[in-house]
């Protein structure tokens, strides 16, 4: 699958994303994500503009 509809897959459901289909700069990311209890629990919760957001800023700051 070419690389800009996996990261679309990622973006829209970063939970279901098969990790060994993402382009390898992208995997490890995806797998600490996947791992993550408390973003699963903002992304059900949570408009997915709201998700990012929030995620991109927790990241940027650890």
């Amino acid at each position: 699958m070419e690389r800009q509809k996996l990261i679309y897959k990622l973006v829209r459901n970063p939970f279901l994303v098969n990790v060994e289909d993402l382009p390898h700069d992208l995997q490890e990311e995806a797998i600490e994500l996947q791992f993550n209890n408390l973003a699963k629990d903002s992304f059900e919760s949570m408009p997915l503009e709201n998700f990012w957001e929030c995620f991109t800023v927790e990241t940027s700051l650890a």
